[in-house]
């Protein structure tokens, strides 16, 4: 397993394939450091089929830029927790930033790519995803796996996703096999699609809100809060607008 930062710098974890990053800052240059995926950070596995745990504590995942997917983060190696968590400020370019060509985002993911699970809790200050943009996917894109925001219990503080911009799925983009649960007190909130699914927008997923606010999302088409072409939502005690 590879945790590649930055433009040339590698972390490596041997088995059980774990790691846990803290007090960084991933800060790049919008006009000099394209990636494929993961402009500030990739996790990617390269032994087999086996999966990575990475925690991430007290980091910032500042101003990069990815033409591919995961502006901020690509995560497609498993599992993901993060905990007073800034990611901010990441977009993806679509083109290749040292010449021009055309490169096409093949996933999304404006703040994060992710192919596995990811958590976003913790302890003061909360985890926020925002100020990303993407076509699809503004803050996150989740190709498939099960995002969690917040926790059920009382003893952790809310993550939110707010103030992204994309086409569809402004806040968080779901795959067809992908998952979301939102729980007390997390929002969704302030985002910005042209297309369909200011808040959220699902190719088939399916969508747990319990206590999460989503809300002043909004869409220059369809479902300025929620967006699904299929699958299923669930609410409870969860105002969406």
């Amino acid at each position: 397993m590879s945790i590649r930062v930055g433009f040339n710098s590698t972390y490596y974890s041997k088995p059980p394939f774990t790691a846990s990053l803290g007090n960084l800052d991933f800060n790049g240059d919008p006009a000099e450091w394209p990636y494929g995926c993961g402009g500030g950070l990739l996790v990617d596995r390269t032994i087999g089929l086996l999966s990575v745990a990475l925690t991430l504590n007290h980091v910032q995942i500042w101003n990069n830029v990815a033409v591919a997917g995961g502006g901020g983060i690509c995560s497609i190696a498993g599992e993901m927790t993060l905990s007073r968590v800034d990611v901010a400020g990441n977009a993806l370019t679509g083109a290749d930033a040292y010449d021009g060509t055309p490169y096409p985002e093949t996933w999304g993911g404006g703040g994060l790519l992710l192919g596995g699970s990811l958590t976003a809790n913790g302890v003061s200050p909360a985890t926020q995803i925002h100020q990303n943009v993407a076509t699809r996917g503004g803050g996150l894109y989740v190709s498939f796996g099960v995002v969690t925001l917040g926790d059920p219990g009382p003893s952790l503080v809310p993550a939110s996703v707010s103030d992204n911009d994309a086409t569809d799925g402004a806040g968080l983009y779901l795959g067809i096999t992908a998952e979301l649960r939102c729980y007390d007190g997390s929002a969704i909130s302030f985002n910005d699609a042209t297309g369909d699914g200011g808040g959220i927008a699902s190719a088939g997923g399916s969508v747990g809100l319990d206590a999460c606010d989503v809300n002043f999302n909004s869409a220059g088409d369809a479902g300025g809060g929620v967006w699904f072409d299929e699958g299923s939502v669930a609410l409870t005690r969860s105002p969406a607008s």
